[in-house]
């Protein structure tokens, strides 16, 4: 008989039994967001799953209101609140949060 194999693979840790049987033992929820220079890219993933995916457009003059792209922050964390609070989506249960881009400040911890 082989012996049990764990995985993780795209949000989902399972396990294979020797009899080849597969049981999936958490499907990870994942916050991931992407801003670009007009737009700001989220998605939520529930293992395998796209829960949610919006593709938030920003008025190219309203950002060059803003001196440095970090001074967006504000303004571009409401845009996606309002996103999730539409979709009836909570951050209070995601396991994990994925950012794509480059560093706009320091993060502590």
């Amino acid at each position: 008989m082989r012996k049990p194999i764990l995985g993780s693979q795209y949000g989902v840790v399972s396990i294979r039994k020797g009899t080849g049987e597969t049981l999936v033992l958490k499907q990870y929820k994942i916050f991931a967001v992407n801003p670009g220079s007009t737009s700001t890219k989220i998605a939520v993933f529930q293992g395998e799953d796209t829960v949610f995916s919006k593709n938030i457009s920003h008025d190219a003059e309203k950002l060059k209101k803003f001196k440095e792209i970090r001074d967006q922050l504000g303004y571009r964390r409401e845009m996606i609140l309002q996103e999730l609070e539409q979709a009836h989506i909570s951050l209070e249960d995601v396991d994990a949060f994925a950012g794509r881009g480059g560093a706009v400040a320091n993060i502590a911890g």
